[in-house]
């Protein structure tokens, strides 16, 4: 079934078609992320425009990005990184949209199920020659946590803090100590909080969509965050971002990585 495609942006072509870099071109695109001032008229791409960024990396990365960026006729640079990973940033004069990013958002996860093919990251919009970079580091952040997750398309929005601790050790083993080894203990070690918690965040922390999804009354669910403020000798209300993270990341490093 054919299925209707939005373009991210509505900016008039900055370039006829998509800018495939290869060789000595890539390694100046490698400089300029690295921060070293160079003449970027020699890359056919607009810097002063506003960017995206995208990066799909494992088998079949090409076709990820390729498929990506199918639905826009906005201009793109292309660059085969010696690791393997494919990079790519779209531009726009007139910047991008919310809905737009969601749309490139759904149709590469779309694809992504239908082929089951490399993972792809998508950074946040950002402007000029520093933005340029900015998103692509971001887009880059975010592959540590699509690997390690195994999820098909990843925006950095989504998992900002979570990419910080999967590359941080000392932030990922300060969380682990400080909200989740008080919630251990009992019969259970801990995994009635942890699942009732993890419900009550996914469910934006609402108390009776949580208590549906596991299968407890709200009142339960009450009960058992009451408990777990006590292990945590702390309102909710005043650590629930880091908690978050903290059981985020604990399910993380619990997904078996895929054999491809």
């Amino acid at each position: 079934m054919a299925r209707s495609r939005r373009r991210p942006g509505t900016s008039a072509p900055l370039a006829d078609r998509a800018i495939v870099a290869g060789g000595g071109r890539a390694e100046r695109v490698e400089a300029l992320l690295a921060g070293e001032s160079l003449d970027t008229s020699r890359i056919s791409y607009d810097f002063a425009a506003e960017h995206v960024a995208l990066i799909a990396a494992g088998s079949g990365a090409d076709r990820r990005i390729d498929e990506s960026l199918a639905s826009t006729s906005l201009p793109h640079l292309v660059v085969r990184s010696g690791g393997g990973a494919v990079w790519a940033w779209i531009g726009s004069l007139d910047g991008f949209n919310a809905s737009a990013l969601e749309d490139l958002a759904c149709e590469a996860a779309a694809a992504s199920h239908a082929t089951g093919e490399a993972c792809l990251t998508i950074g946040e919009p950002a402007h000029g020659l520093g933005g340029w970079r900015l998103t692509h580091h971001q887009a880059r952040a975010a592959l540590a946590v699509a690997q390690c997750g195994n999820e098909p398309v990843v925006r950095y929005r989504d998992v900002a803090m979570l990419a910080s601790v999967v590359r941080d050790d000392l932030l990922a083993t300060s969380l682990h100590r400080l909200y989740l080894e008080p919630l251990e203990g009992g019969r259970d070690d801990g995994e009635e909080l942890r699942e009732t918690l993890r419900a009550y965040f996914a469910a934006d922390r609402n108390v009776s969509e949580a208590g549906a999804a596991i299968g407890v009354t709200r009142q339960a669910v009450a009960r058992r965050l009451r408990l777990a403020e006590e292990k945590l000798g702390r309102p909710l209300g005043a650590c629930g971002a880091e908690l978050e993270t903290a059981l985020r990341f604990e399910a993380l490093e619990a997904t078996p990585l895929s054999g491809g």
